[in-house]
């Protein structure tokens, strides 16, 4: 029995390093990732233009996009920005923005768009756009002799007719009812 209790003595002794050591590191691995969090955010701050995402965001940004759209309907980005608002907000930039039906003919050109997305969803490493912002969009759009506008999109079906501004909102209120564009506030379009 004499034997046995040194032994457990040392094992307690051995334990209690271990577990002050984790400890340790934890902690040291905690202010690493503040510091790295207040470095990052002091670039953004710093660089009131952004980020340039690179191209295999880019193509990620696209095939997001691709996907809220209609069936058969793509989406071109020239240039996509990240910055930090005046409030701190993430903000994307998206540049040279071209809708394309399935036959790969330009429906839409959005020159500048700009999304806000939340904070507290990119901290739980989702992305939810809250307010959009489209700049300079140029729409191409046919009229029947009805004087019915024709807009083809997606898969080449026609969607429903338009022939006014109230059914265009309402197209545009049809889209952002689906994620994940259901989060959004706000739409500003401008300089149309």
């Amino acid at each position: 029995m004499v034997d046995n209790e040194p032994k457990k003595a040392a094992e307690a002794s051995d334990a209690a390093p271990s577990r002050r050591g984790r400890a340790v590191r934890r902690s040291v691995s905690f202010v690493v990732l503040l510091a790295t969090i207040a470095m990052v955010l002091a670039l953004f701050l710093l660089r009131p233009q952004g980020v340039e995402l690179p191209d295999i965001a880019r193509k990620q940004l696209e095939a997001a996009i691709t996907e809220v759209l209609p069936k058969g309907s793509s989406v071109r980005l020239g240039a996509a920005n990240l910055r930090l608002s005046r409030n701190t907000q993430p903000v994307v930039r998206l540049t040279d923005l071209v809708l394309t039906d399935a036959n790969q003919n330009p429906v839409a050109n959005l020159p500048v768009s700009t999304i806000t997305l939340s904070r507290l969803d990119l901290v739980r490493a989702r992305v939810v756009p809250t307010a959009i912002d489209v700049r300079r969009l140029l729409l191409l759009v046919d009229r029947d002799e009805f004087g019915a506008f024709q807009i083809s999109f997606g898969d080449g079906g026609a969607l429903p007719p338009i022939t006014t501004l109230a059914d265009l909102i309402t197209l545009i209120d049809d889209l952002v009812t689906r994620p994940p564009l259901s989060d959004v506030k706000c739409i500003t379009l401008s300089d149309l």
